[in-house]
């Protein structure tokens, strides 16, 4: 469904060419819809594929963090306008802009092929109330000319929100490119290597242990536990542990 909000996100932006048929798209959602009988339901995590060359979403997950009381059928349906109900409003040109930068980024000279995902967060309006979430987005398939076609986008919940930020990872390497709003560039930052103690101290939290069990666990002062998370956290460019794991394990920093 083509509305004004998912013109407005696609102001601008040069739509990809997919010759994919109906039989092929009808084969991969049955495959989507069998992963997620199989999978646990997380009720703080939902995922999204959007479909560029159609400009629609061609599935979305039964998590309740996005859905927001709906079915995904209706979700799917309304495609981008359900942006309007479910985006706080003051985040919606944000939205826009980060929407096209993300489609825009396979014409910049880098190697497509190495890319792994954009992050970035904004506000979801959740059953009244405002929610900081964190979203990434990870292309699934290209066209021809290596342009994005299906992307994969996962939301979750976010400890702190970074109003300004998007973040561009690639694979297995310690490159990251963050956007600078106010230059209109990608700079690059260089994710530092985690330490032994840090490694250990990142896996053994992500245990579900508490502080106090963490410092019993691993034999170091509560006020020790406080400043390692502190040091994953700057290090990592994250706000809370499961963020950590995530970054981590994609760059094979552990």
């Amino acid at each position: 469904m083509e509305t004004l909000l998912t013109n407005r996100f696609f102001e601008g932006i040069e739509i990809p060419e997919c010759t994919c048929s109906y039989k092929k798209y009808a084969e991969v959602k049955l495959l989507l819809r069998t992963w997620e009988m199989l999978s646990p339901l997380h009720e703080t995590e939902s995922h999204i594929i959007v479909d560029f060359s159609k400009k629609n979403f061609f599935w979305v997950s039964a998590g309740s963090l996005f859905l927001n009381g709906h079915t995904p059928r209706y979700v799917e349906d309304a495609g981008y306008e359900y942006f309007r109900e479910a985006v706080h409003p003051d985040d919606l040109p944000r939205l826009m802009r980060i929407h096209k930068i993300v489609h825009d980024f396979p014409k910049l000279p880098v190697n497509i092929r190495e890319f792994d995902y954009f992050e970035f967060e904004f506000r979801l309006m959740y059953h009244g109330k405002e929610l900081e979430v964190r979203q990434t987005v990870r292309p699934i398939m290209l066209t021809k000319r290596e342009e994005f076609w299906l992307v994969f986008c996962t939301i979750t919940l976010s400890g702190k929100m970074r109003p300004d930020y998007l973040a561009a990872h690639f694979k297995h390497q310690s490159l990251q490119l963050n956007y600078n709003f106010t230059s209109n560039t990608w700079e690059k930052v260089v994710t530092k290597e985690l330490t032994e103690c840090e490694k250990l101290f990142l896996l053994t939290a992500g245990s579900g242990c508490s502080n106090k069990e963490l410092a019993a666990r691993l034999y170091i002062a509560k006020q020790t536990v406080k400043n390692r998370k502190c040091s994953i956290f700057q290090k990592l460019g994250t706000s809370n542990i499961t963020e950590s794991l995530q970054v981590a394990i994609s760059k094979r920093l552990l």
